[in-house]
């Protein structure tokens, strides 16, 4: 898969990543959203602007994903 334009791929962005993105990159991986994650890197299309985005953000934040509330069972 091919995101930031056919600039890099997934991969390579992990390589890249620090710490703390690294592992919301590999949240995405693990949640099976790398499609998602490639349409909305494509939009943005700096891997820096990325980078700092995913530093400040949840997954769900970043891709737009709303998270469901959890009822309380009483």
């Amino acid at each position: 898969m091919m995101t930031l334009t056919g600039t890099f791929t997934f991969d390579d962005l992990v390589g890249m990543a620090s710490n703390d993105v690294l592992e919301k990159l590999l949240e995405i991986r693990a949640r099976g959203l790398e499609d998602e994650f490639e349409t909305e890197a494509d939009t943005i299309g700096d891997w820096d602007e990325i980078h700092s985005m995913l530093a400040g953000m949840t997954v769900n934040e970043f891709l737009n994903i709303e998270e469901e509330e959890e009822e309380d069972e009483e």
